[in-house]
């Protein structure tokens, strides 16, 4: 497996691993308070994360781009700050709505910075 790809792969299914722990710790609780920061993790960390490094894998070329390393770590600064803050958010911590946005316009734009590459690969 391509050096970038493995590392998306790793990342999504870290994010799988705590997405699926998180639902299973609010069913046992049955608090589901943190449900949105579930559905995060499990569709943005782990679904994006392994759609990543699939493309990654099967388009060598764009794996090869500096861009792609960057595409990375702005998607991985933008999903823990997100989930962190959105968590925050709902458990009452007013003040993690300049993190939550924050999360949200690096995961924004990680996704738009992928299209670059895919569109410049594709």
């Amino acid at each position: 497996m391509h050096k970038l790809a493995g590392f998306f792969m790793k990342a999504g299914v870290f994010y799988a691993l705590a997405g699926f722990a998180l639902g299973m710790f609010m069913a046992a609780n049955k608090d589901f308070t943190l449900r949105s920061v579930h559905s995060h993790l499990n569709l943005l960390g782990w679904v994006s994360m392994a759609l990543y490094a699939l493309y990654y894998q099967l388009v060598p070329a764009a794996a090869a781009l500096r861009t792609a390393k960057v595409h990375f770590w702005l998607a991985n600064a933008g999903m823990l700050v997100l989930n962190v803050s959105v968590g925050m958010l709902v458990s009452g911590y007013g003040a993690a709505e300049a993190g939550a946005a924050a999360g949200s316009i690096a995961t924004l734009s990680s996704m738009a910075l992928f299209m670059f590459i895919v569109f410049k690969t594709a």
